[in-house]
């Protein structure tokens, strides 16, 4: 089974922020923690999705104002893994590879489609193009904000 982690660009939790988990190297066999194997949807352990789009809404698109990192995961044997409601937790996890971009767009498309109604289309493009404006290696917030702002006004959606 392959599960799903978001962390920042940093490779940091989206969450509880902190120092990077790891160097990016894969695969790589997340940190032994405990875990809490009561009844609470969010508790101690690794905290992982069973799909990409509930760990992408989960853990928020640009939680550090870059777009997120997310990663397939598995199970690694004598760890139970544990799910309560929209998670899955457990001691340690496996990182097996990162997700590519086209993925990611793809994932945010479809998402969208769930509570965006008519609009989700326009939603998608424009959730897209933020990403990759602030994936760019050079790029200044402000201007990025400035170049979306003139492209919605130039479409009249200012």
């Amino acid at each position: 089974m392959t599960y799903f982690k978001v962390f920042t660009s940093g490779l940091r939790s989206p969450v509880q922020g902190g120092e990077p988990i790891w160097d990016g190297a894969l695969p790589f066999l997340l940190p032994i923690v405990e875990v809490d194997t009561s009844g609470k949807e969010c508790s101690h352990g690794w905290n992982v999705c069973r799909d990409l789009s509930t760990a992408l809404r989960i853990a928020s698109l640009w939680p550090d104002g870059r777009p997120s990192r997310a990663y397939r995961l598995s199970a690694v044997d004598g760890h139970e893994a544990i799910e309560r409601g929209d998670k899955v937790r457990a001691a340690t996890w496996e990182i097996v590879s990162e997700v590519s971009g086209a993925e990611i767009e793809r994932t945010i498309s479809d998402w969208t489609r769930t509570w965006a109604g008519e609009h989700s289309a326009a939603m998608a493009v424009e959730q897209i193009a933020w990403s990759r404006a602030l994936a760019r290696p050079g790029r200044d917030e402000q201007a990025v904000v400035a170049g979306l702002e003139q492209a919605l006004a130039a479409r009249g959606l200012g």
